[in-house]
Parts: structure tokens; sequence; C-alpha cells
């Protein structure tokens, strides 16, 4: 069984979600190339 950079990926989403940490894909974030903060994370 291969250990890939994937699978790293997916244990440390896991690892931070049982921590209370939410993943949101990257595709799905609301934000221009050249916004470096999320506005609405910043204001929460």
């Amino acid at each position: 069984m291969k250990f890939t950079e994937a699978k790293l990926e997916a244990a440390i989403i896991q690892l931070l979600e049982t921590q209370g940490y939410p993943h949101t894909h990257g595709d799905t974030l609301r934000r221009s190339p050249q916004d470096v903060l999320i506005e609405d994370d910043l204001r929460d």
C-alpha cells in the first residue's frame, strides 16, 4: 500500500476536522485571486 500525497492530505484534513476545524475545498471559496484575506472570516 502506497502512502501518497493525496492520502497525506486526507489524513491531515481528517485530523483537523476532529479538532473542530471545518474543511472547505478551495474551489468553493468566494474571493478573487488578488485577495489575501477572506473578509467574512476576518469579521467572524
